[in-house]
């Protein structure tokens, strides 16, 4: 993980949604939080919020630095609650922790039910940074989504970043 790699992909990223016609439908990556915004945050989150603060892409939405408080309620369902967990986003309804301890990134997967009934709740990435880089911004993101008529995949393959034909489908995208 580098906070180098995760600018650079943002900035390709935003570059490459400035002139993509009707990007605002499937994505915003907004600009960073100020650095006052993000020093009560443990250090992965931060860095993430940094470069990109309370983003959209696709299934996948990360709050705002100073929304976080209002979706801590999230972290109830789970052992240890939001002494042990911060509720920093989501996959379409289902919320994205980053354990406060270890910075990984926990999720639940999809097993058909919804998530606070769900017995699954996994490790997904070491770090937010991670997660933003594997699987928001790159092929792992369709592993988490509903890729059916997900456009910011294509989106991601259109810049290089995942392929064209996602490894578990054999639809092909147009970005």
């Amino acid at each position: 993980m580098t906070s180098s790699e995760l600018g650079t992909t943002v900035e390709l990223l935003r570059s490459a949604l400035e002139s993509t016609p009707d990007a605002v439908v499937f994505a915003n990556l907004p600009g960073g939080a100020e650095a006052s915004t993000v020093s009560g945050l443990e250090p992965a989150p931060a860095d993430l919020h940094t470069e990109a603060n309370g983003l959209r892409c696709g299934s996948v939405v990360l709050f705002k630095a100073d929304d976080l408080d209002g979706h801590q309620y999230l972290c109830q369902e789970v052992e240890g609650g939001s002494d042990e967990w911060l509720s920093f986003g989501r996959i379409e309804t289902d919320p994205l922790m980053p354990n406060r301890a270890t910075g990984a990134v926990w999720w639940f997967p999809d097993t058909g039910t919804e998530w606070w009934m769900s017995e699954q709740f996994a490790t997904l990435a070491p770090d937010p940074t991670r997660f933003f880089l594997d699987y928001v911004a790159g092929p792992g993101y369709s592993e988490i989504a509903p890729l059916a008529h997900d456009r910011w995949y294509g989106f991601l393959g259109s810049v290089g970043l995942a392929p064209r034909t996602p490894s578990n489908s054999s639809t092909t995208f147009n970005g």
